[in-house]
């Protein structure tokens, strides 16, 4: 014979007790909440940064922009003046002014002494000659008191003679091919210096150099063009050394050059060397520009 279980229920003091538990979560859980998103009342808030444009004034003070000194100071470009020592045209002094005159150069310059004789001028001059020969070319011939043949150096003779005239040197030209410029300008100026000590009362005159013509070759330049292009740095070397050096300039360039810059057609056989008749004008030229003071007296 089966039995039958009676179930039991739960009592209202456990629903009560249930109720009281879950309320007390429930608010537990709502202050752990609030501590969470509410800071503490020691921190103080956050603080919201300024805008830049509050945080870096803008200067009323700042200086204007000026230029840089270079800028400012540097002079425009302009061609140098014309030295005091370059020798002006002048009435043609007589020939007799030439008698006092050595012409030292290469075979250029011999064709200035076979063209006119020099008008009583002395020629130190040989084929090939340049400036470094001034001290280091004997080639100059004299006879020694005992009969015997002497060949002196350039700067040997003139302190022989204690020269006190016009010398007029002529180099540039077969100097083409040198290593450099500043070379030539290096020795030229040792040139200028030795013989300034040697004839301290000797007047010196240095001669620019005519371009070369459009068919001459040139050792040491791939080009007439090339050439002139060496030739007109050397001018202006030499230009500058007059005025370094206090020596005179003759620009015996100009009217030898044609618009192209190159030795005008027909001046020269070989595009070098000046015929009879331009050899003359030069010696004309050199008559209209002499060094000032040294004008021969005019005959009784």
């Amino acid at each position: 014979m089966s039995r039958s279980r009676r179930r039991s229920t739960p009592s209202g003091w456990f629903f009560a007790i249930c109720s009281v538990v879950t309320l007390a979560a429930v608010f537990l859980i709502f202050l752990a909440v609030q501590g969470m998103i509410l800071p503490p009342e020691d921190i103080p808030p956050l603080q919201t940064l300024p805008s830049p444009e509050t945080t870096i004034p803008v200067s009323t003070d700042t200086p204007a922009v000026t230029a840089s000194p270079a800028e400012t100071t540097a002079p425009a470009e302009t061609d140098p003046p014309e030295p005091i020592i370059s020798l002006p045209e002048t009435d043609a002094v007589d020939k007799a002014y030439f008698s006092s005159v050595i012409f030292v150069g290469d075979s250029r310059t011999q064709g200035i002494q076979i063209a006119t004789g020099g008008y009583g001028a002395a020629f130190y001059a040989d084929r090939g000659l340049t400036v470094d020969g001034v001290e280091k070319r004997a080639f100059i011939k004299r006879t020694a008191e005992d009969g015997s043949a002497r060949e002196l150096t350039l700067a040997e003779a003139l302190a022989e003679d204690a020269f006190d005239g016009m010398l007029y040197l002529w180099f540039g030209l077969n100097e083409v091919g040198w290593i450099s410029s500043a070379h030539f300008e290096n020795t030229y100026r040792q040139a200028l210096t030795r013989l300034k000590e040697i004839c301290p009362a000797a007047d010196i005159c240095l001669m620019s150099i005519p371009p070369v013509g459009r068919s001459a070759i040139v050792i040491g330049a791939d080009s007439p063009a090339a050439a002139n292009a060496r030739i007109k740095t050397h001018n202006e070397i030499i230009y500058r050394l007059a005025e370094e050096m206090e020596v005179y300039y003759l620009d015996c360039t100009t009217i030898f050059t044609d618009e192209e810059g190159f030795l005008p057609k027909g001046y020269s056989n070989d595009g070098i060397h000046l015929r009879v008749e331009r050899n003359r004008e030069l010696i004309t030229y050199i008559q209209t520009h002499p060094i000032p003071g040294r004008q021969p007296e005019p005959a009784a």
